[in-house]
């Protein structure tokens, strides 16, 4: 995925890794991407309270 490799981490049974997609190009036309962090439904953030 990146030129260096991918990256997640696991923890309690979640999963956390990061993303890439095409973003829009840029005032020069040139290729642009997006980085961001995904996690898993398992998460802590989306248990019930």
């Amino acid at each position: 995925m990146f030129g260096w490799g991918a990256m997640a981490t696991v923890r309690d049974g979640s999963l956390a890794y990061l993303t890439l997609r095409p973003g829009e190009p840029d005032t020069q036309g040139r290729k642009t991407y997006e980085t961001g962090v995904a996690e898993s439904p398992s998460s802590s953030r989306h248990r019930p309270a």
